[in-house]
């Protein structure tokens, strides 16, 4: 029970600084999704899920602004040049908040985030994947 607890708690947490920009339904889905995700991966502590998720929703916004500024100077027709633009950015973020996330987790779990983040997104493409294949197996 206290698990169930803390885990709604950290999705809450986790979410609340998505909450003061407008998102549909199904992005609100999707980021409980990757809390949930990414607690169970770390293993956070209630302490350490409270100092963590506000550098990491940070980090989230951040990174999402970086996304959305590559697509805008990839229609100037530089893709190469906006993609390595990008990458550097991206790789610089990550450093910057990597030295953030040891300050707030024992070094074990800091060292998880990133992957993690990148296990649930492999997670959300594959399920996406099987769902298209059934849905085109439904059509056929």
């Amino acid at each position: 029970m206290k698990r169930i607890v803390f885990i709604l708690l950290s999705i809450f947490i986790a979410t609340s600084a998505f909450a003061q920009a407008p998102r549909s339904k199904g992005r609100e889905r999707l980021e409980a999704a990757k809390a949930a995700f990414i607690n169970q991966k770390l293993n956070l502590t209630s302490d350490e899920a409270e100092q963590f998720w506000p550098v990491f929703n940070n980090y989230q916004r951040e990174s999402e602004l970086l996304i959305k500024q590559r697509a805008i100077a990839k229609k100037s027709g530089e893709a190469y040049d906006v993609e390595l633009d990008f990458k550097s950015k991206m790789l610089d973020l990550q450093r910057r908040y990597s030295q953030q996330f040891y300050k707030v987790l024992p070094r074990s779990k800091a060292i998880q985030v990133f992957k993690a983040e990148r296990d649930f997104r492999q997670n959300l493409i594959k399920e996406l994947g099987e769902r298209h294949s059934k849905g085109m197996a439904v059509r056929d």
